[in-house]
């Protein structure tokens, strides 16, 4: 018995071969292999009469996966496939993993960072995303304040005052200009940052459970 079929689906391959006929038509003695050429003399496939049909297995095990860059493949004819209802040697040979549209795939385990574990058909991630940042995550910067050395704050934004009684003689009143590394208070606005890195759009397909090309 086969993989991939149930008691009622056992298939019976011959037991030798007489030959091997190749033809881009099924040869009339099925005790042959048949080479299926096109009309150029190119090889199509190889099949075996069994069960009542001229069968070949697909080289590509169910659920492998396929990037695919050119338009969305009619999965009724591509590959061999056909509009029947799916089984082992009836249906499409591949369909659309419509899960993973507008998403990346990540290989399963343990994130690094976080902890978090990702296992097959997990989802997660964003692509923007509202952050408030806190003071670790705020790079060293400066603010130019402006100030007076006279007895009294300046007018306009940002001034302060030093006290002159405290020297002897006090000094002149001078307007200052200075760097001053910190920053001012204020509400925190949550800004959308975006986490999307550089991309090329693809299709992913995933061969279905049929397992048999007929010819």
């Amino acid at each position: 018995m086969l993989v991939g079929f149930s008691a009622v689906q056992t298939v019976n391959f011959p037991t030798s071969f007489t030959g091997i006929w190749i033809s881009p038509t099924a040869p009339s003695d099925i005790t042959m292999a048949w080479l299926k050429i096109d009309a150029t003399g190119n090889p199509i496939q190889l099949y075996v009469f069994a069960n009542g049909a001229w069968i070949a297995r697909h080289p590509q095990v169910p659920g492998s996966i396929m990037i695919w860059d050119g338009a969305l493949p009619n999965f009724t004819t591509f590959d061999g496939g056909d509009g029947n209802a799916l089984s082992v040697m009836s249906g499409p040979m591949w369909e659309e993993v419509t899960a993973l549209r507008a998403k990346f795939p990540l290989g399963v385990g343990t994130l690094p960072v976080s902890g978090t574990v990702v296992n097959v058909t997990d989802t997660g991630g964003t692509e923007k995303e509202d952050i408030t940042l806190t003071l670790p995550n705020i790079p060293p910067h400066a603010h130019t304040c402006k100030g007076s050395t006279g007895d009294a704050p300046g007018s306009g934004n940002n001034f302060f005052a030093v006290d002159r009684s405290s020297s002897d003689p006090p000094p002149s009143p001078v307007d200052i200009d200075t760097e001053q590394a910190g920053g001012t208070a204020g509400a925190a606005v949550p800004i959308p940052i975006t986490h999307m890195p550089p991309y090329y759009g693809v299709y992913f397909l995933r061969r279905t459970t049929r397992l048999y090309y007929v010819g």
